[in-house]
């Protein structure tokens, strides 16, 4: 074989090797960014998941709130509405025996007050012109002042010199019993 020959065919297995070799690199830098655009695109992919669920959730508690303030707004509505019908149903209240009974239990605190000492009865209109006469024969022996009252009914008795008030107008009764009313219908919706 002649020296050019050799040169050639070692040439040629140089560039061969040469060939191979960058061969293998550039699939081994195929595969690394192969692999690489793999992971971006999963990293990416986990990235967007993890931000929808986040959305979601987001979502979804937001949703959740704004149906429990609805569903409390219903029931406070409907609490109101139940409180305004009571109201009404105080302000039409048959003045019959119960109503005489209430309003003469009520007396009866007013007898253990000093018999020197003048009552002041207040009532409203309507019952003062109806159990006035009652009211002072259930307290006989007493000084007594009768004073309309701007109330819906029951009664409100006071004694100035002794600091002494028994209110039991309809509206403070009612008053003090809300609260009560309110958290007993409150439980009953929260069973329905």
């Amino acid at each position: 074989m002649d020296l050019k020959a050799e040169i050639e065919k070692r040439t040629r297995e140089e560039i061969e090797k040469l060939i191979s070799r960058a061969e293998r690199i550039k699939n081994r830098e195929i595969e690394f960014a192969l692999s690489r655009k793999q992971q971006i695109v999963e990293d990416e992919k986990k990235r967007v998941d993890d931000k929808l669920k986040e959305e979601l959730q987001k979502a979804r508690a937001n949703l959740e709130l704004k149906y429990k303030l609805k569903l409390l707004k219903f029931k406070d509505q409907l609490i109101s509405s139940i409180i305004a019908e009571v109201q009404q149903e105080l302000q039409n209240l048959p003045r019959d025996e119960k109503y005489l009974s209430f309003l003469k239990k009520i007396l009866q605190e007013a007898k253990t007050i000093p018999e020197d000492k003048k009552i002041i009865i207040s009532l409203n209109q309507t019952d003062l012109n109806n159990y006035k006469d009652i009211i002072s024969q259930e307290l006989a022996e007493r000084e007594i002042e009768f004073q309309p009252a701007e109330i819906w009914g029951g009664i409100i008795i006071e004694v100035q010199d002794l600091n002494f008030k028994i209110n039991a107008s309809l509206e403070n009764l009612l008053s003090s019993l809300i609260d009560d009313i309110r958290d007993k219908i409150m439980l009953e919706l929260e069973n329905v």
